[in-house]
């Protein structure tokens, strides 16, 4: 209904004219192998600004109807409510041991995890290093000389 209503405004009308005539503007110029920047881009520019200005009234129509502005403030007294009940809920949880407990526990277990990766990390390293010790002692062997043992 919103836009129903606003397709009968004569401002809104003469845009949308327009912008059908620049649309058109563009594809001819593209068509008629006059598709270069200098060519297309002043006429890009005007379609642009026409597509904008559609835009600018679809969104103040939009915000101007009572059923818009009415979803609008039931939405803004649902967030404000949840919020309300979100820090209750905060308040009650923080404060009890059982949430003091929990949260240790959570952090004893990322402390885990982190040096559990740490380990892995050292392991793939010193691996890496032990596989280009063994490439360099078969590069050697191959080339027909004694190796020498790195100590």
């Amino acid at each position: 209904p919103v836009f129903d209503a606003l397709r009968t405004d004569s401002y809104y009308r003469d845009l949308e004219r327009k912008k059908y005539q620049s649309e058109r503007v563009l594809s001819n110029l593209m068509l008629t192998g006059r598709g270069s920047f200098d060519w297309l881009f002043p006429h890009a520019m005007v379609a642009m600004d026409i597509r904008n200005r559609l835009t600018r009234e679809q969104i103040l129509a939009m915000a101007l109807s009572p059923e818009v502005e009415d979803s609008r403030e039931r939405m803004l007294l649902a967030a404000a409510k949840v919020r309300s009940i979100r820090a209750g809920y905060i308040a009650d949880q923080g404060g009890s041991d059982s949430f003091r407990s929990a949260r240790s526990t959570l952090d004893a277990a990322r402390d885990r995890v982190r040096s559990a990766i740490s380990d892995y990390n050292a392991a793939l390293a010193a691996e890496a290093d032990y596989e280009q010790l063994r490439a360099d002692y078969i590069a050697q062997l191959k080339r027909g000389g004694r190796p020498v043992r790195a100590e």
